[in-house]
């Protein structure tokens, strides 16, 4: 990337400004009916009550509350 490009604040400007719009777009998508589901059936088997309100969360639960079951089979 040439030097000039790199410097200008216009590429830096508009480079946030689509990284902003990625990052509004993942979270605004809502979780799936089947994460949704999996995730209430592991909240009640571990008795958590964590929320999330995005698919990036709902993610992130999900596997938080794996990880949890695996280790209580351990």
């Amino acid at each position: 990337m040439p030097t000039e490009i790199k410097t200008d604040h216009h590429f830096h400007e508009d480079l946030a400004q689509r990284i902003n719009e990625g990052i509004q777009r993942i979270l605004n998508e809502p979780p799936s009916e089947d994460q949704i589901a999996s995730i209430q059936m592991m909240q009640e088997k571990l008795d958590t009550h964590y929320t999330y309100g995005c698919k990036a969360e709902a993610n992130f639960v999900e596997k938080l509350l794996t990880e949890h079951l695996q280790k209580e089979q351990d």
